[in-house]
């Protein structure tokens, strides 16, 4: 049982219903979408676009969740898409049998664990298609498969939708209801990567948000580091 593992790190959770929470990042690399906003892809290319290779067993996983904190029991799952990892489950159940509590971020392409505790869903909407012929052919072919994985009015659900200049909210108010998500649980983010990109999209978000009584969710890590990998 091998899973492919781009990195393993201790910060602060940036971004949705968890930020400002410390936790340790486990973070996979593929992924079934390939992002792309333009001339912005997503902001990970090591673990989606360009996957980087690591297969490590479940024993080798824990140890570098151990190293990166021994006090930490909270633990969230992220890529590229983690869901696509095979034998996914039997690592969310490894660790919550052994007190951790774990979160996924995900774009509901693949089956959600069962034993995570917080979903932190991100629906990958039409704006994010890319241009290149064959990225666009598996993107689209995967990006509407959370209604698939996803159940209707799961509690354990957090919307989180990337809002950008291109963004078509009719699209998001649509998936919002075909969803049934808590209101509570959707949380509007602005595109981008740097400082500078989060600026100029961040005015459009918070007026969305506003204006159908969503939360606005900023991206601390990026305002603090950068788009730097390791935080």
């Amino acid at each position: 049982m091998k899973f492919n593992v781009s990195e393993v790190f201790y910060s602060i959770q940036g971004e949705g219903p968890e930020a400002g929470i410390p936790m340790v990042f486990l973070r996979f690399s593929g992924c079934n979408l390939r992002c792309s906003w333009g001339d912005l892809l997503c902001d990970t290319p090591y673990a989606s676009w360009q996957p980087e290779t690591n297969l490590l067993d479940l024993k080798t996983v824990a140890s570098l969740v151990s190293e990166a904190s021994s006090e930490c029991r909270r633990i969230v799952l992220t890529g590229g898409e983690p869901t696509i990892q095979n034998n996914l489950e039997e690592l969310c159940r490894f660790f919550v049998n052994r007190g951790y509590r774990l979160s996924i971020e995900t774009a509901g392409s693949g089956p959600i664990p069962e034993s995570v505790s917080t979903v932190v869903l991100s629906p990958k909407l039409s704006d994010s298609i890319p241009s290149d012929i064959s990225a666009k052919t598996m993107h689209t072919r995967n990006r509407l498969k959370f209604y698939e994985f996803v159940p209707r009015g799961d509690q354990r659900v957090y919307l989180k939708f990337v809002i950008g200049p291109d963004t078509d909210m009719k699209e998001v108010d649509q998936i919002i209801t075909d969803l049934a998500v808590n209101p509570d649980h959707i949380y509007f983010m602005p595109l981008g990567s740097t400082e500078k990109e989060l600026a100029e999209n961040s005015r459009r978000c918070w007026q969305e948000a506003l204006k159908r009584g969503y939360r606005y969710s900023g991206r601390l890590h990026i305002h603090t580091w950068g788009n730097c990998r390791g935080y």
